[in-house]
């Protein structure tokens, strides 16, 4: 087992340009987790999934931008006083951050896509739900060229 691991490691040295530099965990008192990420032009990364250190309800979105060495620069929360994730995490430069996800706390009802827009500071400029009266959970998300974004996932509330 350990000359194979050697061996990866030794084939991804030549592969890859970059190895995992930091294993770092960023996390308050509550119940906090991962979903998303993606690498920003500076080479530092914005990071998305639910977390219940940032209210008292039971989970919110976050964003929360890290440096390139792992270092925590800031966090924001998204959602309301029922259940909100971050699924994915999209960055367009100098415009902001598109976070899409699930949310229990508005829509039509049960649980429903979220399309957050944020500033490049976190700060949210709006919130769009997708869903009809059951519930919707979306599985992933890409931003398309012109900026739109394409979300799929599964509905209960169609048929």
């Amino acid at each position: 087992m350990k000359l194979t691991l050697l061996f990866f490691l030794s084939i991804c040295n030549f592969t890859f340009a970059q190895f995992i530099t930091f294993n770092n965990i960023y996390t308050n008192n509550g119940y906090d987790y991962g979903k998303g990420i993606c690498q920003l032009p500076d080479s530092s990364y914005a990071l998305t999934g639910g977390s219940s250190s940032f209210n008292e309800g039971p989970s919110d979105a976050f964003l929360a931008l890290i440096d390139s060495n792992g270092i925590y620069k800031w966090s924001k929360s998204y959602g309301g006083t029922e259940t909100d994730w971050g699924m994915r995490v999209n960055h367009v430069p100098n415009y902001g951050y598109y976070i899409s996800g699930v949310t229990n706390s508005f829509g039509a009802g049960g649980y429903d896509f979220m399309l957050v827009k944020t500033d490049e500071n976190g700060t949210q400029e709006w919130m769009k739900t997708f869903g009809g009266l059951q519930w919707e959970n979306l599985h992933d998300a890409i931003m398309l060229a012109d900026t739109g974004m394409l979300l799929v996932g599964e509905t209960k509330s169609q048929g």
